[in-house]
């Protein structure tokens, strides 16, 4: 019993406390994952940022924080810090968890409309992990810093990497009136088995979720002249479709003070890890 309690004595001593995180820079670098010249450049950056696109943005490294989630921590970090304007809730966070290697982006409700959680997700998928992967977190971050400020100037250059993919679901109308055309005539001239197309279809995207896929299978299908197990002219058969806390010392951050303005967090964002 003396054991066990020793050792989890020892587990929440190492359990991360987010209300023992210093949070009065605007790169607090408590993993120590930056030099210090690089928390300079980072803090410049920062600075430059809120000047330019009145945007209080917050950095945090965190050794580890278990036993709680990324998300977790960055809502808690975000309530404690309340970086931004409290009229205007324009308020971002970085925060990285070394041990972890997990990444969250916490976006305060004022700057939502501008940093989406589309946009989150792409920074740090596309910008910072791959940086991370190389062991540069001080390019990561940086680019990630360089990033949200040309969204929010709604840069030229940045908006082919923001705008989101087309989604192929907005096609499935013009799709369906094309095929209500074709499907009759090809029927006549081909024998082409409609029922077998129909199923072919449904089954085809239902295994590999995509359309190009789901009609060349449903073409093969109705060229075999197979519908759901009958013949051409059986009918269809209806069936089921599958369908750390960091106890040290307090590493260098940037120069002075960066408390929060009363900015208010909602959990938008992204999370990631490399």
């Amino acid at each position: 019993m003396k054991y066990f309690l020793l050792i989890l004595s020892s587990f929440y001593s190492h359990a991360i406390d987010v209300d023992r995180i210093v949070l009065n820079q605007t790169i607090n670098d408590h993993a120590q994952l930056f030099s210090q010249n690089e928390i300079m450049q980072l803090d410049q950056k920062v600075r430059l940022l809120k000047k330019q696109s009145h945007t209080q943005v917050g950095v945090v490294t965190i050794d580890t924080i278990s036993p709680l989630t990324i998300d977790e921590v960055g809502i808690k970090i975000a309530e404690k810090w309340q970086l931004g304007d409290d009229q205007f809730d324009n308020g971002l966070i970085i925060i990285i968890a070394k041990s972890e290697k997990k990444i969250r982006i916490e976006v305060a409700y004022g700057l939502e409309g501008l940093v989406t959680d589309y946009h989150s997700h792409k920074i740090i998928q596309e910008i910072m992990i791959p940086q991370f992967k190389q062991n540069n977190p001080y390019k990561a971050v940086y680019n990630a810093l360089n990033t949200i400020d040309l969204i929010l100037k709604k840069s030229p250059e940045v908006q082919e990497f923001i705008k989101p993919k087309k989604d192929p679901s907005t096609y499935l109308p013009l799709i369906f009136i094309v095929l209500m055309i074709l499907l009759p005539l090809l029927s006549k001239l081909f024998k082409f088995n409609i029922s077998s197309f129909i199923f072919g279809s449904f089954v085809g995207y239902g295994l590999t979720k995509s359309l190009i896929l789901a009609l060349i299978i449903g073409i093969a299908l109705a060229i075999i002249g197979f519908a759901g197990g009958g013949p051409r002219n059986g009918g269809f058969r209806s069936g089921g479709r599958r369908g750390d806390w960091y106890s040290g010392g307090s590493w260098p951050s940037g120069g002075g003070g960066w408390s929060g303005g009363g900015g208010d967090f909602g959990g938008g964002g992204a999370s990631g890890g490399w």
